[in-house]
């Protein structure tokens, strides 16, 4: 679609196109990805200039820093091509490039002039990737529309196979987020905005484990990390047993994993989480799940509490 279509409409228009293509997948969330784009761009642009991503998460996130801090600033436009990026990323104005340390621990706030999304753009995408998109819609519908995950959970088979089903749930998908983070746009104050990491201590740490090896995709660590969400707060009696396990079906009948003890007590995950962006000074704030649309709790814990803590609610 890009050569084929959007490239020759813009030249047709009479702009001036530089194309550059990026991998699309999370090794290009890095300093050297950006040192790359500037030495591509900075001869041939000014502040007029607009950058343009079209992609996955991964290529919103570094085109969208780059835009940020190339000259002071400049304007961007975002085509997320991924269903997870369409309900996810490309909502909300951050953008971010990874650290030895972490995920996403090196960004800004930069929103996109305009955000074009298009569900021609998933027809090439396999079921898979068409599920780990789902899971951070669900997200959404978990923190505060139990609505909308009672349709989940009762057409997520049609969802998988019929694409022509997708257009409304990405609607009401984008609409949650946005009236969840219009109370804090720029996530300054212990607001709405944070449930938004729902699951995500525990995911962003799965994915850093695994990023050199079997790699997890983003919506698969993100299951994971629900699932571990869910675990710890019914621990915390902050929720039911049985939203519980209606979420980890849920999650297993889409074919995402629900498994994360392996991940979760290696020596690695602690260092990652130690590291985490919600970090303040020797605790760590996980947000939990008050049950299914109830929103969340934000939870602290010490960095020498949490192998205890954790062995005492991770059941599966």
């Amino acid at each position: 679609m890009l050569t084929e279509t959007i490239l020759p409409s813009l030249k047709k228009s009479s702009y001036d196109i530089l194309s550059i293509p990026l991998k699309g997948n999370e090794s290009i969330k890095n300093l050297e990805t950006f040192i790359f784009l500037e030495n591509e761009l900075l001869p041939f642009i000014d502040r007029q200039t607009t950058l343009i991503a079209i992609g996955g998460g991964a290529i919103g996130d570094v085109v969208g820093f780059s835009a940020s801090i190339l000259l002071r600033g400049i304007p961007w436009i975002y085509l997320p091509t991924t269903l997870l990026s369409q309900v996810d990323s490309s909502i909300g104005g951050k953008t971010a490039i990874n650290s030895a340390f972490g995920k996403n621990l090196i960004g800004s706030f930069h929103f996109p002039s305009l955000v074009v999304t298009d569900t021609a753009f998933l027809k090439t995408l396999s079921k898979k990737q068409i599920a780990s998109g789902l899971v951070e819609l669900t997200k959404h519908a978990l923190i505060q529309d139990k609505n909308l995950f009672d349709a989940l959970e009762q057409d997520y088979a049609k969802i998988l196979t019929d694409m022509n089903l997708l257009p409304s749930y990405i609607s009401k998908s984008i609409k949650l987020k946005v009236k969840i983070i219009g109370q804090d746009w720029f996530e300054k104050d212990q607001g709405t905005r944070q449930y938004l990491n729902l699951g995500h201590t525990f995911a962003h740490a799965f994915e850093s484990i695994t990023k050199n090896g079997n790699s997890l995709l983003h919506g698969e660590a993100v299951s994971l990390g629900l699932c571990a969400a869910y675990d710890l707060a019914v621990q915390q009696n902050i929720c039911c047993a049985q939203d519980r396990d209606r979420v980890k079906n849920y999650l297993n009948s889409i074919n995402m994993p629900t498994h994360y003890q392996g991940l979760l007590f290696s020596d690695r995950a602690q260092e990652f989480f130690k590291m985490d962006k919600k970090k303040k000074g020797e605790e760590m704030t996980f947000i939990l799940p008050k049950g299914i649309g109830n929103g969340c709790h934000l939870f602290s814990i010490s960095h020498a509490n949490t192998q205890e803590i954790f062995s005492l609610f991770s059941v599966n």
